[in-house]
């Protein structure tokens, strides 16, 4: 599954309130908010951002880039937003933004790089690609890849894991454990021989041709890999100390330096284990953290458009009120008007009587 599969996408208006956000597709470790205050300042201002993109499973929509852009509409009370439809699930959508920063946006912080690639090494199916490919996608180097890798999972290095590679358009797994070591003749089975591969090399790096042990301090002891080629006791005998001033063989046995390094390399296995806990622990925090910050964003958004609401009914209610009493002063105004008309009618009738009274005395002399 590749991050640049999906050929099928459209442009289109979306309501705010259908984009999921929840999904674990946010890829930095926190949004900034002075980038979302800038943002809905020139979307207030009328300037034009390109589409956030989102991919429909055909029920949901997550959003897969433009987390800031996103919160930046809310910011602006805006309640539709320009959308990049694309067909996939939630786990395309994840996977697309992993890269969705590496060239464009607000630049990447370290927190936000080690956030994508250990989205990725904590996938039971993307562990498994190469350093390479979760490079390429992720949008850093292999070797940040494979530093994180070492830290996060130990037994699974480029140097010592079964990988998935793709070569020709195909798809298939490799065992790279063997890759940069040259073959070593079997050796003849012998009843106090190493056993090769009983343990984990507690070191990575490759062990020096030769090692000069005189008159040293400490642990001197080659690595595990060059000491199961041959018996213990000729490892003894050949100058090849396990411990000690490299002149003399280890004073405990060859059953004593078996125990000491299966003891040291559970101690440094229980180390790992609660490391990736930690690490694991951490990745959550900061997810719920960044999560935390999501909701207050858009709850501070919503109360200030609450507080418009509400500012704007209280102004409807005082110009209704003041409409009201116009319409009352009107009404008595009109009683006035119909006394004053009442009144003017009654001084008409009296003065055509009296006009009528008049013209008869007028006729009768």
């Amino acid at each position: 599954m590749d991050s640049n599969e999906n050929t099928s996408t459209s442009i289109k208006k979306l309501n705010i309130g259908v984009i999921r956000i929840d999904g674990g597709t946010q890829a930095r470790a926190e949004v900034a908010k002075a980038v979302v205050a800038d943002y809905a300042e020139r979307i207030r201002a009328g300037v034009k951002f390109p589409p956030v993109v989102v991919f429909h499973d055909g029920a949901e929509y997550w959003l897969a880039d433009g987390f800031h852009r996103l919160q930046a509409h809310l910011t602006a009370q805006r309640e539709v937003i320009e959308v990049d439809v694309r067909e996939g699930a939630l786990r395309e959508a994840i996977l697309f933004s992993l890269g969705a920063n590496a060239a464009h946006g607000l630049r990447r912080s370290n927190e936000d790089k080690r956030k994508v690639v250990e989205t990725m090494l904590r996938d039971a199916e993307w562990v498994q690609w190469s350093d390479r490919k979760i490079a390429e996608i992720c949008g850093v180097s292999h070797n940040f890849v494979s530093d994180r890798r070492k830290a996060i999972c130990p037994s699974m290095t480029d140097g010592s894991a079964i990988r998935t590679v793709e070569r020709g358009g195909k798809t298939y797994q490799q065992d790279t454990s063997r890759i940069g070591k040259r073959l070593a003749a079997p050796a003849e089975p012998r009843p106090d021989a190493c056993e090769p591969g009983a343990a984990e090399p507690a070191s990575t790096e490759p062990a020096p041709e030769s090692v000069d042990t005189s008159g040293a301090q400490g642990d001197a002891r080659p690595p595990i890999d060059d000491m199961s080629s041959k018996p213990l006791a000729e490892c003894a005998m050949s100058g090849d100390a396990v411990e000690g001033d490299g002149s003399e063989p280890h004073p405990g046995g060859v059953e004593a330096d078996e125990a000491e390094i299966a003891a040291e390399l559970q101690a440094v296995r229980a180390k790992v284990v609660d490391l990736t806990m930690l690490l694991q622990a951490d990745d959550k925090l900061v997810a719920a953290s960044t999560l935390v910050a999501d909701l207050r964003v858009m709850n501070n958004v919503l109360q200030a458009r609450t507080d418009d609401l509400l500012a704007e009914k209280a102004k409807l209610i005082s110009e209704v009120k003041m409409l009201r009493n116009k319409l009352k002063q009107r009404e008595l105004r009109i009683d006035a008007l119909e006394g004053e008309v009442a009144k003017l009618l009654g001084e008409n009738g009296m003065l055509e009587a009296k006009l009528a009274a008049d013209f008869r005395q007028d006729q009768a002399a």
